[in-house]
């Protein structure tokens, strides 16, 4: 950064300690125990949120909607709204999202040795 922004010197060196400096939310992968009970169903970031590493949530998000999508129309066609039947949304997603979630925390515990320059001085 300083070599990039040489004018910025001073502060780089005052404020930025760490990686942690360049964090501005504090956010975290993270999934709910379940997604579905009779008549309900959560998706996306209301079932599993994920950190901003790797860009995964808003696909995540859309495969879940796909997947949702037969799910409920079969639930509507049988007139069966039981968490029963809707927990095929659940079993089909939670793997694949749950995996995508420990490749998230590995390229973020792996961060700096995969994306960090180094400073020269």
């Amino acid at each position: 950064m300083i070599k990039a922004f040489p004018e910025l010197a001073e502060s780089v060196r005052s404020q930025i300690k760490s990686w942690d400096d360049f964090i501005l939310l504090k956010v975290q992968s993270s999934h709910s125990p379940t997604w579905v009970k009779d008549g309900v169903v959560i998706m996306g970031d209301a079932a599993h949120t994920m950190t901003p590493t790797g860009a995964f949530g808003i696909n995540c998000s859309l495969l879940d909607a796909d997947v949702l999508a037969e799910v409920l129309s079969e639930a509507l066609d049988k007139q069966n709204h039981s968490a029963a039947q809707l927990r095929r949304f659940e079993e089909a997603r939670r793997p694949h999202t749950e995996q995508l979630q420990q490749k998230q925390r590995v390229k973020e515990m792996t961060y700096q040795d995969n994306f960090a320059v180094p400073v020269l001085s």
